[in-house]
């Protein structure tokens, strides 16, 4: 597929910036959505695709230290990626104008006293953990919504990119605060160390359950803090959670359900039912216990390391699959490597209901025209295989 990336995004004025994305959404929902839903069926399977975060410090040439501490740039450069991506991938899912406020992905792990940083690129940099001496709970610190960590840095943020959105575009950009969505265990492997970790669960795994409790317990504590602040109220209601530690064998189903499963619990109580859930490892051997554990669940969303047929046998069919394609397939496989596999996507569909993530991770061909034409080719392969279903 010959492709010149449209890079009109680069050069709109920055006062019609939300007034262009605008356009373009209501196209995509208006004529893209229909041409594709007479084309392929009404039951015709969603085909998403993200932007890796750090493929636009390449594209655009910028240092991501700027997004994330300079609140003009960030909310001018959010607004420039979404048109790009609407202009140049086919995928289904369409923009908005809901804008989330960042200091770092990895903001969260600041409240816990681990430093973050990032190089020009937007790869992280984890400072080191008390905890990584020994699995404590008195080690993981008590967090002060306003000053701990990256939090002066966030509020600052949102404070000014709220401000400015209104100045710039009156209500039709909406800058929204971000909530903890990770779970416990993430938190733990990165400050304690796998290894670590895996000893902890032979000779203490009182320390590690009392730890993975505390993380749930400051992950809640934050989120109330964070609808305080928002002057929202917290009431207990669907929530989510990702755990990408929740990846067998690192981590075996006993070690689940008598080590994870109560800080979940813990989260449950104070946050509501988890309804949607979210890994990157292999879960299929303790799906079963998960789902009989979270009976509201309502989506898995889960990663290609997972045996997909395997997993549809074990999970309730009335729960729904997002199923994230690696990057490797997406990018790598041949044609009927790929064919093959969306295949098993099309057969599961008959009697569950599966979205999928078109990974594409960062520029493995010579140039992004070349990596975005092969994302392209991947996303209309998977829409034509999957149409009628």
């Amino acid at each position: 597929m010959s492709f010149t990336l449209n890079r009109d995004a680069q050069e709109i004025p920055r006062a019609r910036l939300a007034a262009e994305l605008a356009r373009r959404i209501a196209h995509k929902k208006s004529v893209i959505w229909q041409e594709r839903e007479q084309k392929y069926g009404e039951n015709r399977a969603w085909v998403r695709a993200y932007p890796e975060p750090l493929a636009f410090t390449e594209i655009f040439g910028f240092d991501m230290n700027r997004f994330y501490e300079d609140p003009a740039f960030a909310l001018e450069t959010e607004l420039r990626q979404r048109i790009f991506w609407e202009d140049n991938v086919i995928e289904d899912s369409a923009a908005t104008l809901v804008i989330p406020v960042g200091a770092s992905i990895y903001f969260d792990h600041t409240l816990f006293g681990q430093a973050v940083t990032h190089d020009p690129s937007g790869v992280p940099r984890f400072g080191g953990h008390a905890l990584t001496d020994r699995a404590d709970p008195a080690l993981i610190p008590a967090f002060d919504f306003r000053h701990t960590g990256l939090m002066p840095q966030l509020l600052q943020m949102h404070t000014e990119m709220t401000r400015l959105a209104r100045e710039w575009y009156g209500d039709a950009v909406k800058v929204v605060f971000p909530a903890i969505g990770r779970g416990p265990l993430d938190f733990f492997v990165q400050m304690r160390g796998y290894e670590s970790f895996v000893m902890d669960i032979a000779e203490n795994p009182d320390g590690v359950r009392a730890c993975l409790l505390r993380f749930a317990q400051e992950r809640s504590r934050f989120n109330a803090e964070c609808a305080a602040y928002l002057g929202e109220p917290f009431a207990r209601k669907n929530c989510f959670i990702a755990d990408d530690w929740i990846n067998v064998p690192f981590i075996s189903p006993q070690n689940f359900l008598e080590l994870v499963l109560p800080s979940y619990r813990a989260i449950e109580e104070q946050e509501g039912p988890i309804n949607s859930f979210h890994t990157c490892g292999n879960m299929v051997p303790l799906s079963r216990d998960f789902c009989a554990s979270f009976p509201e669940l309502a989506n898995l969303d889960v990663s290609a390391w997972n045996d997909l047929a395997a997993l549809d046998a074990e999970v309730p069919r009335e729960r729904s699959f997002g199923v994230n394609i690696s990057a490797t397939m997406v990018m790598s496989a041949g044609v009927e490597e790929q064919r093959a596999h969306l295949e098993l996507i099309r057969r599961l569909r008959r009697n569950r209901s599966i979205g999928l993530n078109a990974q594409s991770g960062c520029r493995i061909r010579a140039s992004y025209d070349e990596h975005i034409a092969r994302l392209n080719e991947y996303l209309l392969l998977a829409r034509e295989t999957l149409a009628h279903e």
